[in-house]
């Protein structure tokens, strides 16, 4: 669980070449546009306009490879800091955990034994089981993904898998409140971007945290995401501002037009009634789905389907998904909160720590867990 990652030869080799070739700061997206150094991106002592490649009658320059080659480097210096930063991250995390269950341990009489700790708080009991009517509960709820299979077949996976679940919770309560007990801090910054938040917004421009989001339509973990990002809205009012940006998925072929539906619909004031519309109608994007719905909350139909159906608003999905690129984005949904990446749908509490840290708010202590002499 909490074991790092071994560096891939990919990141090896980028980690030799980045110590041998400066860049600009990749903090910022407008990073991307400054010249690779001369001894890094052309050592070849090619002229820029020298013409590199013919194919399809048309011409490549070693100016327009260097562009992509920029480019492209730009999001793996990126991803690679990321990925660093994730390293670190679960090295400081088990540390620490390793240390705070030791000391537990020992308070509680078992010097050196942390498996005592964890053996006595995150073990269910067999009353604490699961019962066979939460089995069929999520077997119900979960049908589709079963391939037609019985609930007599997969009853015991699905035991299993709600017992671990259940495991895992128990076992992040008792970290939360071992880590409120020993007064445990972690300050390990998170990389920050400077990420331009322009794109249909809620929220105050004065307020203190700005979250800029890159999603798709089509993507189900962005839909998933939406409960999360209300309960953000509403915990925090005027403190936060929310900006929409599109990153519409190569994979997901109806995303690109799903995006410029909604930008035509924020011409007429309606951005938001159609992104929640796509969002509860997923798996109905077609074009002339589109135009239903825009026609269901009220858009100018005539309007609505010349800007669709003239592209009007391709070029600002095309901005936003090079914004993205530049940012390191190689996923859906992926939001960057006062600059810190949170990437995936993640729970409203994900949201609240960055948050809340953003704020200057010190995180709550846990309750009290009740033992077995209460």
């Amino acid at each position: 669980m909490y074991a790092a990652r071994p560096l891939s030869s990919a990141l090896v080799a980028l980690a030799l070449f980045l110590a041998a070739c400066p860049s600009p700061s990749t903090d910022s997206a407008k990073a991307s546009s400054a010249a690779a150094p001369a001894d890094c991106s052309n050592d070849s002592g090619l002229a820029p306009d020298t013409v590199v490649a013919t194919f399809l009658d048309k011409k490549m320059t070693l100016a327009e490879l260097d562009a992509e080659f920029e480019a492209t480097l730009n999001e793996r210096r990126i991803s690679f800091r990321d990925e660093m930063h994730e390293m670190r991250s679960q090295l400081l995390e088990r540390h620490v955990l390793q240390q705070v269950l030791k000391a537990e341990a020992a308070k509680q009489g078992h010097p050196d034994d942390e498996a005592y700790v964890t053996a006595m708080v995150v073990i269910p009991t067999d009353a604490e089981g699961v019962t066979d009517a939460e089995v069929s509960a999520f077997y119900e709820e979960n049908k589709d993904r079963m391939q037609g299979a019985p609930l007599e077949l997969v009853a015991e996976r699905i035991k299993m898998a709600l017992l671990q679940e259940r495991k895992a919770k128990r076992f992040g309560e008792l970290v939360e409140r071992l880590k409120a007990e020993y007064k445990v801090s972690i300050d390990l910054p998170a990389p920050r971007f400077e990420v331009e938040a322009i794109g249909p917004s809620k929220g105050p421009e004065s307020a203190k945290i700005t979250i800029v989001e890159f999603s798709d339509f089509e993507c189900p973990y962005c839909g998933r995401a939406t409960a999360a990002v209300d309960e953000v809205l509403k915990t925090y009012g005027d403190k936060v501002r929310l900006v929409f940006r599109h990153y519409p998925l190569d994979f997901h072929k109806k995303a690109k037009k799903a995006a410029e539906a909604s930008a035509c619909a924020a011409d007429q004031g309606k951005f938001w009634e159609l992104h929640d519309r796509l969002f509860e109608y997923q798996t109905s994007l077609e074009v002339a789905q589109l135009k239903e719905h825009a026609a269901a909350i009220g858009l100018d139909a005539a309007k609505f389907d010349a800007c669709l159906d003239g592209g009007a608003k391709a070029e600002i999905v095309e901005r936003d998904l090079k914004a993205g690129r530049q940012l390191g984005v190689s996923g859906t949904p992926a939001f960057f909160i006062n600059g810190v990446k949170l990437a995936g749908a993640q729970p409203f509490e994900a949201f609240k720590r960055v948050i809340d840290k953003e704020l200057g708010i010190e995180p709550a202590a846990p309750a009290a867990q009740p033992t077995a002499e209460n």
